[in-house]
């Protein structure tokens, strides 16, 4: 199996790139949230990507956002026709576009939020929205594009960093299906086994009572990234394989 430098290092001429992702967050100031829920506080401490050339998937698992983006950004910064990264994830519209948003802020400091232009009859909600021809050279080099379709909740995300175009979509709205019913999907086709469908993952197991400083959570995340089990690895494994696979056979999918 190539590692994601090497996949990305073989695809330098493509036009785009199409990548899957899911992450797993902790919660942490739990005792405080119990009290005043908005005062619960999470941090990301695993990005699992993996890609498909023909019908192989490929994987690979990082700790931070931070890691991926960066090798990105180096693999195609001299290359004058970058290509675009698509990223897909499930349900990422309420949930992993948050967290993905919150990264990019904190470890591109330099990079700023603006809202996406909405094609839509109503221009009410447009106003100082940016569409990608009204972006120079200058923004191209860290902004995000985003929508807030229906709620805030729901946030949709296009960005630029060090002019490379990254966007992202949600498999939810394509499939309305969860990732461990799809996994029961795909094991009717046969075309994956018993052993890479979603396992169980108890959630709450790295979480804590107390609060941290950003860099104090950011640092356990880590360790908790360090110390993980094989089990928990091939949950984590197993999710953006059927990710994948499923968008493949999205079709056939949806007959069943």
């Amino acid at each position: 199996m190539r590692t994601f430098q090497e996949m990305l290092e073989e695809r330098t001429t493509a036009k785009e790139i199409v990548l899957f992702f899911d992450i797993e967050t902790l919660q942490y100031n739990e005792e405080n949230g119990r009290k005043k829920p908005s005062e619960y506080k999470n941090v990301t401490y695993s990005v699992a990507i993996s890609w498909m050339d023909g019908k192989e998937v490929e994987l690979e698992r990082f700790p931070t956002f931070k890691v991926p983006m960066d090798t990105i950004i180096n693999t195609f910064k001299t290359i004058k026709k970058k290509p675009v990264i698509h990223f897909i994830a499930h349900n990422t519209n309420k949930y992993d576009n948050h967290f993905f948003r919150k990264d990019l802020l904190y470890y591109y400091t330099h990079m700023r939020v603006e809202n996406f232009y909405l094609n839509t009859s109503n221009d009410k909600g447009n106003e100082n929205a940016l569409r990608i021809k009204d972006l120079s050279k200058k923004d191209k080099d860290g902004i995000i594009l985003e929508k807030r379709i229906k709620s805030s909740i729901n946030l949709e995300l296009t960005y630029y960093l060090y002019q490379q175009k990254f966007y992202i979509s949600d498999n939810w709205v394509k499939t309305n299906s969860s990732i461990k019913m799809l996994g029961k999907k795909l094991l009717r086709l046969g075309v994956v086994t018993e052993s890479e469908l979603k396992t169980d993952f108890e959630y709450t197991k790295y979480n804590k009572d107390e609060d941290m400083t950003e860099e104090e959570s950011r640092s356990y995340a880590l360790q908790v990234f360090n110390q993980l089990d094989q089990d928990e690895k091939t949950y984590i494994d197993n999710d953006v394989i059927l990710l994948a696979i499923s968008l493949l056979l999205q079709r056939l999918i949806q007959r069943l």
